[in-house]
């Protein structure tokens, strides 16, 4: 049987992923070892490759509160992202660097996928010809694959390089633009042929999964036929908020769909009229407070249920 934790990415927010695992784990302590795939984006991307290092759920959920305020840090003066990212990434680069140092990603102790985008892809031998282009990238550590010898903390920089808040790394940007809730490309890599460890065989199955959120915040737009340009669409980050939620909506439908029981997601939504953005390090101690509150006893209860 395949077990996989899948993490959205959220900035910020990923205080209450890293929460509600902290919480999860404690209830049922086998959560993470039992863990054949550890998948994630961004925020969650950073909580994945940490537990695969061996860090408890409780180092990585402290690790997200103490570093906030250093990485979301608009001292360097970026005039809010219009002109450029609205962060450097010198204490994000710090912070990650205290955790991975110069490990790779064959010297994790788990699988994990993690969640990019190449932003000029180009390998003529896997497409036949030549065709420079950009492209979706799933970083992984099976046996073989030639990821492995990739940096934890380049590949930790490169999954939260988010649009407008932080550089590009390395040619790659923020996988929350294709897979911020990264549950289906897990779900298709233990579908995939056998590789290393447990695998599915193409058989659901023989897969479970558990997918936590970052919180939702209760927000709409009520125009119904406004001819919007590209200033209506970026301001307060609308369109990026947008694609982040709806790629995630649509992985959880598809995983329930495919998987049915044997599938569980946790995404609490925050009350109406709380919104907590990507980088608002000001509600820290609210995330921190609302993930205490959050309801994890179905979770549980799931857990035990599918022997887990």
């Amino acid at each position: 049987m395949h077990k996989v934790i899948a993490f959205d990415g959220g900035g910020i927010r990923g205080i209450l992923t890293a929460t509600l695992l902290e919480r999860l784990a404690a209830a049922y302590p086998a959560l993470v070892g039992n863990a054949t795939l550890l998948a994630g984006t961004s925020s969650g991307g950073i909580i994945a490759l940490s537990l695969a290092t061996g860090m408890s759920p409780s180092a990585v959920r402290q690790l997200c509160v103490d570093s906030g305020p250093k990485i979301f840090d608009e001292s360097w003066g970026s005039l809010g992202g219009w002109f450029t990212s609205k962060y450097d990434n010198d204490g994000l680069r710090e912070t990650l660097t205290a955790v991975f140092g110069g490990m790779t990603l064959g010297a994790l102790a788990k699988e994990v996928l993690v969640s990019s985008f190449d932003l000029d892809y180009d390998d003529p031998q896997e497409a036949g010809e030549y065709s420079r282009r950009w492209k979706a990238k799933f970083f992984t550590n099976r046996p073989a694959d030639k990821d492995r010898i990739e940096l934890a903390l380049d590949v930790a920089l490169s999954t939260s390089a988010a649009p407008t808040y932080f550089p590009i790394c390395k040619g790659y940007i923020d996988g929350g633009v294709i897979a911020n809730n990264p549950s289906v490309a897990a779900l298709a890599q233990v579908l995939a042929p056998p590789v290393g460890q447990p695998n599915a065989y193409g058989n659901p199955g023989n897969v479970l999964l558990l997918s936590l959120g970052s919180g939702m915040s209760f927000k709409w737009i009520d125009e119904t036929n406004a001819s919007w340009g590209k200033l209506d669409w970026i301001q307060d980050g609308r369109i990026i908020e947008i694609m982040m939620e709806g790629v995630a909506d649509v992985a959880d439908f598809q995983c329930a769909q495919i998987l049915a029981g044997r599938y569980k997601r946790l995404a609490p939504a925050f009350p109406p009229g709380e919104t907590v953005d990507l980088d608002d390090v000001e509600k820290i101690r609210y995330l921190s407070r609302f993930a205490q509150e959050v309801e994890i006893a179905p979770a549980v209860q799931w857990l035990n249920a599918v022997g887990w």
